[in-house]
């Protein structure tokens, strides 16, 4: 399951884990994960904590009330996972992939929590007077507003083609400089002064038009860096396409071994 979450869900289930040592709690349960998630600060979470009045004052009062300190410590370090969590997590896969997410984020562990009305997590929530049905509707409606950032792990057409630029500038450089080592330039008394080249003109970069993706049928999102490489993206199916001009760009931002930042979300 860990391999499904993103950096942001498994840094809010490692902050669970550390509420729940603190408190001297034999398992990690559905309330630890949510306050992990309220300590993470994910933007699509913030906006719905913030709606719904979650605050940091409430939420300790209450927790305490549903899930008081332990008076020692667990024996085996190690906190097995409840069985409301378990379902939890399976709820937030399953949300995930009905929202077209290839991985876990942090609002969809929060959707994967309000599945389980009996839930400790959903008794805090109801000991704060706050409605699990509301709760969920509010999540779902951010995750309608907020535009969700692209994961470059999310596109592994990309990945891929960056490995294989990289490996082939890396390979075309070795060759180069490995024939300029054997024919050192060496000028003869009586030559003649060399005659400077015409300047060569800047390949052409062909300007990407909005394209419409043959697998999903919509249109595609254009990803652009800073040098003016761009890419289309579909967000449906994470289908990826790079023109030919494109892609000899790249190859001479792989040859600089610049490649980092690439592709950045455009700002229309």
């Amino acid at each position: 399951m860990s391999k499904n979450l993103t950096d942001e869900s498994l840094r809010a289930i490692a902050l669970a884990r550390e509420v729940a040592r603190s408190l001297n709690h034999t398992c990690l349960g559905t309330e630890h994960v949510l306050v992990g998630i309220f300590r993470v600060r994910w933007e699509p979470t913030r906006l719905v904590f913030e709606r719904i009045r979650f605050e940091k004052g409430a939420l300790r009062a209450a927790f305490l009330a549903v899930a008081p300190r332990e008076a020692a410590p667990p024996k085996n370090r190690y906190l097995p996972l409840s069985a409301h969590l378990v379902a939890s997590l399976e709820e937030a896969a399953r949300a995930a992939r009905d929202l077209g997410r290839p991985r876990i984020d942090p609002e969809h562990l929060l959707l994967g929590l309000l599945s389980g009305e009996t839930s400790t997590a959903c008794q805090l929530l109801a000991h704060m007077g706050l409605d699990r049905g509301r709760v969920r509707g509010e999540t779902l409606a951010v995750l309608g507003e907020v535009k969700q950032p692209l994961h470059l792990e999310n596109a592994p057409g990309i990945v891929r083609s960056i490995e294989v630029l990289t490996i082939a500038t890396q390979e075309l450089r070795t060759l180069i400089e490995s024939e300029a080592d054997r024919s050192p330039k060496v000028q003869p008394e009586n030559a003649e002064p060399a005659r400077a080249l015409a300047p060569v003109p800047p390949p052409r970069i062909v300007e990407l038009p909005l394209f419409i993706c043959p697998r999903s049928h919509g249109p595609m999102e254009k990803l652009k860096g800073p040098d003016g490489l761009e890419i289309g993206l579909c967000p449906e199916c994470m289908g990826t396409f790079v023109p030919a001009g494109q892609l000899a760009k790249l190859a001479l931002r792989a040859a600089e071994g610049t490649l980092d930042g690439l592709f950045e979300r455009r700002q229309e």
